[in-house]
């Protein structure tokens, strides 16, 4: 296909396998849709490992790939297994606009990586690395992700939403449940002292980049204008290095870190609040509070404007 050509492909009850690459690989189209056909029961799943056409090539990695524009639409279901690597990938711009999906991979589930938007849909997802993420750290003005509707539950090793740049949530059904849930808290403060996989990181190496299993992230800014949340998470369930904004939503949190954490400012105009367990409930450098109903549980501060006396804000601890 050329660089500029629109290509539909319709699944209507198929089961695609490929052994040593992508089920489905888009190498170059100006935009592919790919429709779920109405009924349609369709299955992509790849091998444990990708046969590359050169040594220096790591393209395709995931069962459904595409490098450039994604659209899936259609109210069939897709389930896709990504045993090598991830799921489903696009290195431009990703929108899914309905249908019902099953997601296993051994990374990460669902990768746009200049955008990512869903419209709606049902998804299951069970992934050793993010749910849904974008990647683009280069360009400003992408690396961004806006979801605004469908019913998602995601058990996720790492991060269940993260966004390099902004992450904008209007509605949805949320249940999550990120780096095996609170029990398995980031902060330290469980009873073996270590904190799990967080202590196991802590004593490794000094060099080596701390992981991330927050319930909903964002490099810049996190806004949310509705929807209803359930996060069980081992880091912060809604965090951002940036500024977060909430205005409505319903939320149920338990979270072995913070309850929602935002470096530099955060506010909440409405929406519910019930934090169940926190090592602190609402973190940042400058919080506004004008609306809500609010409800926490901590170990530590309810609410933290200035790092507190521990100094748990400060450095040293993953997730702060």
């Amino acid at each position: 296909a050329g660089k500029e050509d629109r290509i539909r492909i319709v699944l209507n009850g198929v089961q695609i396998h490929c052994s040593d690459s992508a089920a489905i690989y888009a190498r170059q189209q100006g935009k592919l849709i790919l429709s779920l056909e109405p009924g349609s029961q369709n299955i992509l799943s790849d091998g444990t490992a990708y046969v590359y056409d050169s040594a220096d090539s790591d393209e395709p990695s995931a069962a459904l790939y595409s490098k450039d524009d994604l659209t899936i639409n259609g109210t069939g279901s897709l389930t896709v297994s990504g045993n090598c690597n991830d799921a489903i990938t696009c290195k431009d711009h990703l929108v899914i606009v309905e249908g019902g999906f099953d997601i296993q991979s051994a990374d990460d589930g669902v990768i746009g990586r200049d955008s990512l938007t869903v419209l709606g849909g049902d998804f299951t997802l069970d992934v050793q690395g993010d749910g849904f993420k974008t990647t683009n750290d280069t360009d400003s003005s992408k690396g961004w992700m806006n979801l605004t509707g469908g019913s998602f539950t995601i058990t996720a090793g790492a991060d269940g939403f993260q966004a390099e740049t902004d992450l904008t949530i209007s509605g949805g059904d949320y249940t999550l449940i990120t780096g095996g849930g609170s029990v398995n808290s980031s902060s330290g403060s469980e009873s073996d002292g270590m904190g799990g996989i967080w202590g196991h990181w802590q004593q490794s190496s000094e060099t080596e980049e701390a992981p991330s299993a927050k319930g909903i992230k964002a490099a810049s800014a996190l806004t949310i204008s509705g929807g209803s949340f359930s996060i069980d998470s081992s880091d912060d369930a809604l965090h951002t290095n940036g500024v977060m904004t909430i205005s409505d939503g319903c939320f149920i949190i338990s979270s072995g870190d913070d309850g929602a954490h935002a470096d530099t400012s955060l506010a909440i105009s409405g929406g519910t609040f019930h934090i169940s367990k926190s090592y602190e409930g609402i973190e940042s450098a400058d919080i506004a509070l004008s609306g809500g109903d609010i409800s926490i549980t901590a170990s530590d501060d309810g609410i933290n404007v200035a790092g507190g006396n521990d100094s748990s804000a400060l450095g040293g601890r993953p997730g702060q």
